[in-house]
């Protein structure tokens, strides 16, 4: 079991809702289970994105300090982002902004809300704990 699926399973429960950082768009984690987690996107489009998927997110912020979120709409991923990197590894749906609110409510990840939305991993002493910044 990887950080991030071990973060998930002990701080968040299936049918919590989330509205996304950037757009404040509702979603329901409606399932965490052996293969990864189920959002559905809007209420109404369920989404798997994988534990490994998830986890190979880790190493892509590591060490890079603030990272773009990217996407909004669209999948064509852009040079860099965690957009980029989900459709590479992730549903071939443009889940990005979904997923950046996941790893900031489990605490795995702090969030910049922009425009643009930015991500950085959390030092993993504090995941569990929501951090956010301002914009600088």
């Amino acid at each position: 079991m990887g950080p991030v699926e071990q973060t998930i399973r002990a701080g968040m429960q299936p049918g919590e809702t989330f509205d996304t950082l950037s757009y404040g768009a509702q979603f329901r984690l409606s399932k965490i289970d052996d293969r990864g987690i189920v959002l559905d996107l809007a209420m109404r489009h369920p989404t798997r994105i994988s534990w490994q998927s998830l986890d190979g997110i880790v190493p892509l912020l590591r060490g890079r300090g603030w990272v773009r979120s990217g996407g909004v709409h669209s999948t064509a991923g852009q040079p860099g982002t965690l957009h980029e990197y989900l459709q590479a590894n992730g549903p071939k749906r443009d889940v990005t902004n979904w997923v950046a609110t996941i790893l900031w409510e489990a605490g795995i990840a702090e969030a910049q809300i922009g425009p643009p939305l930015m991500i950085r991993l959390a030092p993993t002493s504090q995941w569990g704990r929501l951090t956010v910044h301002p914009l600088q």
